[in-house]
């Protein structure tokens, strides 16, 4: 009883009562020691792009280099319609170069006729594997008489490109909580199968953190994927999820207070830790994509700062956390940076 009252004390403080709603959130194992003091601070980075961009994907490294895609605004401006991808690298994911636009709408396509944002990347079997949301042609946000925005699949030899299109990957439900968007996909690989974690919402919503998310899986990278039957298994916005020791952390996005989460199975997650998030890709150094552990945790990544309702307005910034396990002496790259306050 004691135990429990402490870590509800711990959320109260955090003011993160509200990420431990529907589904099954707090009915799996205590999390590892070092997920209760992430400790997120803002870190040294430069050559990072200015503002107008957003949904930094996971970072990956290949062949010594650091690769980061993230969501670009075309103007007219728009949440997710004229929306592209874009990539920058890194030899020490401190110093930052553009590479440029690496997938953009295609009117050839209806599918995805007025936008590709929010990009995830998985190196399997040789080849890199871009998992993305694609606006359709018809599409008018949040209204429902517009068409669906839904998860499309890409793939190239070489992080750099060219990508090439290969369609929908996840669509939305007929009738179910995502019958109207299927967002944000993250795709890690655990026990012999692989996961994909979602945000989605009904038409008419009235507020982006109102948006909830939910897992499917696979045998197969490019599925088919089958919705689990207990989702939505909780609310968020923004999911970045990664391999922790033997289980799956997680962060949700949604408001501006948050914690870590932890699971065993990948589905019945409990709380940890606070960490501050708004759209986060982390570097996860080993695990994500084979069935062994990440035995070193995470130590940093990429989040964004600025105004949510106003996409012109936000950008990247990088930071550090404590979040690695300590057992490989994995560190954190770069330098001193400062422990995040109420503006991110």
């Amino acid at each position: 009883m004691k135990k429990s009252m402490m870590r509800m004390s711990v959320l109260i403080e955090s003011g993160c009562v509200a990420a431990l709603m529907a589904g099954t959130v707090g009915a799996g194992e205590p999390a590892p020691k070092e997920l209760m003091t992430p400790n997120k601070r803002v870190a040294e980075a430069t050559g990072l792009p200015d503002q107008g961009n957003h949904d930094p994907s996971n970072i990956i490294r290949h062949d010594g280099v650091y690769y980061c895609w993230y969501t670009d605004h075309i103007e007219p401006i728009s949440a997710n319609m004229n929306t592209r991808i874009r990539l920058i690298t890194s030899p020490d994911g401190v110093a930052w170069t553009e590479r440029g636009v690496v997938m953009a709408p295609d009117q050839r396509n209806d599918w995805e006729a007025l936008g590709t944002l929010t990009s995830y990347v998985v190196e399997h079997e040789g080849r890199f594997h871009m998992f993305y949301t694609a606006v359709p042609k018809g599409y008018k946000g949040r209204r429902a008489d517009g068409e669906k925005a839904q998860i499309a699949f890409a793939v190239a030899d070489d992080p750099m490109g060219p990508w090439k299109k290969k369609g929908l990957v996840f669509e939305v439900s007929k009738d179910g909580w995502d019958r109207h968007k299927v967002d944000d996909a993250c795709v890690i690989r655990h026990n012999g199968r692989w996961l994909l974690y979602y945000k989605g919402f009904t038409e008419n919503l009235k507020s982006a953190h109102d948006t909830k998310l939910g897992v499917a899986t696979a045998t197969e990278l490019t599925g088919p994927y089958t919705r689990h039957e207990g989702n939505p298994i909780m609310t968020g916005h923004c999911v970045s999820a990664w391999k922790h020791r033997d289980g799956i952390a997680m962060v949700a996005g949604g408001n501006s207070k948050q914690v870590v989460f932890w699971s065993t199975d990948g589905v019945n997650f409990v709380p940890a830790g606070p960490f501050k998030n708004r759209s986060t890709g982390f570097h996860v150094p080993e695990g994500n994509f084979t069935d062994g552990p990440n035995n070193q945790g995470v130590t940093w990544g990429m989040d964004v700062t600025g105004f949510p309702t106003a996409p012109g307005k936000t950008r990247l910034f990088r930071f550090e956390c404590d979040l690695g396990t300590g057992d490989r002496g994995q560190g954190t790259v770069g330098g001193r940076g400062h422990v995040l306050g109420g503006g991110t």
